[in-house]
């Protein structure tokens, strides 16, 4: 397992957080601050009208196939017919919320195109991961993040630019993730055409069907309600303070993303290895405490070295752009914190108790937008990041209490508390010693 996604999830992710990466300094430039500001507040709500056409399947998928047998393949096959209405919906929903926020632009025709071809290129790497299947996953994700960084670097070298809006950069984006969806699917098929598809009646699959719904819904409406927590300071911002601000905190945001090299391989392996270690004769007791610490330790170093090397990057990323140290600061913590829950939320995702994260993850969307409110009222955008921050962390220990009482294991605390400890010393001291040096 270790060594499949070091070879394939772990290159796709990585490739995909570092061509990222790469593609923020073209694109703030191509497009200014206030575009890409604009561009900040598509992201998020893409990713939400994909998850709720989606349908909770993408997660369903990871069940079917580890849990209950199932063929790739067929579970493949069943969750695309899973989606149809969820997509239709989804879309139309996309198209008139677009056509209010974004008046006498076209990006209302466009985005139903998006979350169609973004729902199925969901759906395509939910099957590779189900399957543990590497190298569809990383083609998948090389070609869309691929074709992103070699547009916005032929964009950039242009004398007349081709791309220059937000709504022109959503064109781009609908055929890139175009080709990512077909290859992804496409690969799955290729690759499982010699085995044998699950033989399963009628009635088997009406119950499977039902029985990925059941899992997957309530962890749809979590997700959900976790992108609210993720972006709805953006969107506070975007609607108290003006449109340059915004720019300048979603480049601030992107950098603190930069961590994805990190969280985004590991998460996307997690659901698949919690489902192989509860089958443990320790019922995984050894594998989650082990991983509690690697997860504490490597996310919050990674997050301290971020942090610390941030003055050397923001003029690669905005050049003439000033970002306030604390601001990248909480940023940076809160997405720690959410990089650390995995690993502490053991319990919330066995079956039958999924629903229970909708209830944790509800209050603390509504936390959010609340304390979000005054503290940007107060505070302006340190008090947008400061509110993801203290939302971030009541969330996750609520999560983890709750985690506790279904499955209760024995986590090394005073290990985790000791490497945060140490971590944020070292940091303040190296910081400190940094300060001296650029003073001198």
């Amino acid at each position: 397992m270790i060594k499949k996604l070091s070879n394939g999830f772990f290159i796709g992710n990585t490739a995909q957080a570092g061509l990222q990466f790469l593609m923020i300094p073209l694109l703030v430039s191509e497009l200014g601050a206030v575009e890409y500001g604009r561009w900040g507040l598509l992201e998020p709500i893409i990713f939400i009208f994909a998850l709720i056409a989606q349908f909770g399947c993408n997660w369903g998928m990871i069940k079917l196939v580890n849990q209950d047998g199932v063929s790739v393949n067929v579970a493949l096959r069943l969750s695309f017919k899973q989606v149809v209405f969820p997509l239709l919906f989804s879309a139309l929903a996309a198209a008139i919320w677009a056509w209010f926020y974004f008046p006498n632009t076209i990006i209302f025709l466009i985005f139903p195109l998006v979350i169609a071809v973004e729902t199925c290129l969901g759906l395509g790497l939910a099957a590779a991961r189900s399957s543990l299947n590497s190298g569809a996953y990383a083609l998948a994700i090389l070609i869309k993040f691929g074709l992103l960084a070699a547009f916005a670097s032929l964009n950039k070298i242009l004398v007349n630019p081709w791309v220059s809006t937000a709504e022109q950069f959503l064109s781009v984006y609908l055929i890139c993730t175009g080709f990512s969806a077909i290859a992804a699917v496409l690969s799955i098929i290729y690759q499982t055409r010699k085995t044998n598809s699950t033989s399963l009646d009628g009635l088997n699959i009406s119950k499977l069907a039902d029985s990925s719904r059941v899992y997957g819904l309530p962890l749809l409406f979590s997700s959900l309600l976790v992108a609210v927590m993720n972006n709805a300071d953006r969107f506070l911002v975007s609607g108290l303070l003006d449109p340059k601000t915004l720019g300048i905190y979603v480049i601030a945001l992107k950098l603190a993303g930069a961590l994805n090299f990190l969280i985004t391989p590991i998460a996307l392996w997690w659901p698949t290895a919690r489902f192989q270690h509860l089958k443990d004769d320790d019922l995984g007791q050894a594998f989650f405490s082990d991983m509690a610490i690697k997860f504490v330790a490597g996310f919050s170093i990674a997050g301290s070295l971020l942090w610390l090397l941030s003055p050397f990057l923001i003029p690669y990323f905005a050049a003439g752009i000033q970002i306030d140290s604390l601001v990248l600061c909480f940023l940076i913590m809160a997405v720690v914190i959410r990089a650390i829950e995995p690993s502490l939320n053991i319990g919330l995702l066995q079956e039958g108790k999924t629903h229970l994260l909708v209830y944790v993850t509800g209050f603390f969307a509504i936390f959010q937008v609340v304390i979000g409110y005054i503290f940007v009222l107060q505070f302006g955008v340190l008090g947008a990041a400061g509110s993801f921050m203290v939302s971030s962390l009541l969330s996750v220990l609520t999560l983890h209490c709750w985690s506790q009482k279904i499955i209760r294991f024995n986590f090394p605390y005073v290990k985790m508390l000791t490497w945060i400890g140490s971590v944020c010393l070292a940091t303040f001291f190296v910081h400190r010693f940094l300060i001296s040096i650029y003073s001198s």
